[in-house]
């Protein structure tokens, strides 16, 4: 994906969905048989994986993929069985990636926008040195002008 607002708006639209599982593992804490609740955050990171699979090879992209198909493993496995109790270590590990995914999406966002911010500072730059007066950008030489230069 060349576009960085595109990636922009697909890591904004995804760490909405991601923060509303935020509150809901929270709840889950409190309470361990919320089954609705995981299976909630197990569908909204089902939905990460259809958005994210397209680009597993953007590194960030590769890592919420994979958390989401590990959240969404633990939330398939509760639904499809008939369990009447959720593992402490499960959670333990649906709140640590809900956590981690956060801040991978927040980290990601904000360095798509320090490059954005970047590029157009140096355009700005590169634009206001062409209107320079009486500065003649220099001519860089290869070796073989080097080496007729000390002949």
């Amino acid at each position: 994906m060349e576009n960085k607002e595109d990636q922009k708006a697909i890591l904004l639209d995804a760490l909405e969905h991601v923060q509303e599982t935020e509150k809901l593992a929270a709840q889950i804490v409190e309470k361990s048989t919320s089954f609705d609740e995981l299976t909630y955050i197990g569908q909204r990171f089902n939905g990460l994986i259809g958005s994210f699979g397209f680009y597993k090879d953007i590194t960030e992209f590769g890592q919420i993929l994979k958390l989401a198909e590990m959240i969404d493993t633990i939330a398939t496995h509760y639904k499809n069985n008939e369990e009447n109790y959720l593992w402490q270590n499960h959670l333990d590990f649906v709140i640590a990636s809900v956590t981690l995914s956060i801040k991978i999406l927040k980290a990601s966002i904000e360095r798509l926008e320090l490059e954005t911010k970047v590029n157009e500072d140096f355009q700005s730059i590169e634009s206001s040195f062409q209107d320079l007066w009486e500065i003649e950008e220099k001519t860089n030489l290869n070796q073989g002008d080097i080496d007729k230069m000390v002949d």
